[in-house]
């Protein structure tokens, strides 16, 4: 057998053995029952929902700075 018709073959067969496995990567088949979706809870935002109040409460947090003008500090 001429090195060109091995040279040929091998390529052939590579091509026709590799091609199916870099086309379309891994097939996942899931079962409908096990794979239900799930919605969002409430339980996935708590953090995020208290994180934003206590950034709320530090942001606005009292103040005792008093900018009235009156002698005795007006500022009750």
């Amino acid at each position: 057998m001429p090195i060109r018709t091995t040279v040929l073959a091998f390529t052939i067969g590579t091509a026709a053995l590799c091609g199916p496995l870099q086309a379309g990567g891994p097939v996942i088949v899931d079962d409908p029952e096990v794979a239900a979706p799930q919605g969002h809870s409430l339980k996935d935002a708590l953090p995020l929902i208290l994180l934003g109040l206590v950034a709320i409460a530090v942001i606005g947090g009292g103040s005792d700075n008093c900018l009235s003008e009156e002698p005795d500090g007006g500022c009750e």
